[in-house]
């Protein structure tokens, strides 16, 4: 626990150095994120395990899954947003300019206070890079509703915590059963699916809301088993 002081600290003493370099609206900004994130951490003191109580805050040993705040615009856009190699295998679009993302923020925070979705914030740097969400589509059955992490945070196991992280999510809701899907170029994301014990079931084809395009979508299913807070 003390050396998660001591981080804060230091990013305290190295942020207050960038501060000098900006306007008096980035000041404020910076300011609000770093005690927000701060009381993110104090608050996941209080409890056992990797959930919060109201289920808004859950971590691993190198990411958290928290609800977004406005202040998150900026590592988001940059990090995953405005990333076209981020949104190649999904359904949203590149976000074109630091506007846009203020005006996504917004839309974003509105849509995680009322269904299961976070952002993936990297405990090491305290940036948003990524989201992650699922819905339950049946009694006792879950899918996620998107994985995404920013270009530079692939290949960290990022990805397998995520995911495992979700899967324990629906668990401690009754989860039985957990889908996820992925298309056939996406090759990181169907070995992602493998690692976590996943299992292929079906294709389905789908339209592409962009362009129009069909595409073949593939799913993959694992049945949940509770034992204690473990999925087997």
């Amino acid at each position: 626990m003390r050396i998660r002081f001591q981080w804060q600290n230091q990013r305290f003493s190295d942020s207050m150095q960038l501060r000098l370099r900006e306007t008096p609206e980035q000041q404020w900004e910076t300011v609000s994120w770093e005690w927000d994130f701060l009381l993110r951490i104090l608050g996941g003191l209080a409890v056992t395990g990797q959930f919060m109580r109201d289920k808004s805050w859950m971590e691993t040993e190198d990411i958290i899954l928290g609800k977004a705040k406005y202040e998150d615009w900026s590592s988001i856009y940059h990090n995953v947003w405005s990333r076209p190699e981020t949104a190649e295998y999904m359904i949203w679009k590149v976000t074109a300019d630091e506007d846009e993302a203020r005006e996504r923020i917004q839309q974003t925070v509105a849509w995680q206070e009322t269904h299961d979705a976070w952002l993936v914030y990297e405990k090491i740097s305290g940036q948003a890079i990524g989201f992650a969400g699922v819905e339950e589509t049946g009694p006792h059955i879950y899918r996620e509703t998107g994985i995404a992490l920013g270009p530079e945070y692939v290949g960290r196991g990022y990805g397998k915590q995520i995911l495992c992280l979700l899967m324990e999510y629906c668990v401690s809701l009754g989860g039985q059963e957990f889908y996820y899907s992925t298309r056939p170029g996406n090759l990181a994301s169907k070995a992602l699916a493998l690692s976590c014990g996943l299992v292929y079931q079906h294709s389905e084809q789908k339209t592409d809301q962009r362009s129009g395009k069909t595409y073949e979508l593939e799913i993959y299913k694992k049945n949940l088993k509770c034992t204690g807070s473990e999925i087997e």
